[in-house]
């Protein structure tokens, strides 16, 4: 999957979301974020939806560099390129964007992110 086709972008942008609603945060540096999988991100993670999972997910995910996700201890960690991904874009994936965000809002700067934008997002 990639995100030169639209919907693609959108249903992998969607399933992003679904996914690190269901995360925290145990640290984030510039640059690594560790999140704490619940378990129903897990099966998320391993079912996937639309014929997306984890793994083609984080491969289709622009500035990430490495991953790592620990079944036993229900952790990921992703090294990322804070030029293409913006750091405050984490903290909106996982917590929901706060109250001053949507979900359509935290869409559209995923959406900027795998289309190839920069910071802008």
């Amino acid at each position: 999957m990639n995100c030169n086709d639209n919907n693609n972008c959108e249903m992998l942008a969607d399933f992003i979301i679904d996914l690190t609603s269901h995360t925290e945060i145990i640290s984030h540096d510039k640059g690594n974020i560790r999140l704490k999988v619940s378990l129903a991100a897990y099966s998320l993670a391993m079912k996937g939806i639309d014929g997306i999972n984890l793994t083609e997910a984080l491969d289709n995910f622009p500035g990430i560099v490495k991953y790592d996700f620990s079944i036993l201890w229900r952790t990921l960690d992703i090294d990322y390129d804070t030029s293409r991904i913006p750091e405050h874009l984490w903290e909106s994936l996982v917590n929901g964007g706060g109250a001053t965000s949507t979900r359509q809002e935290i869409k559209q700067s995923l959406m900027s992110v795998l289309n190839g934008n920069s910071q802008k997002a």
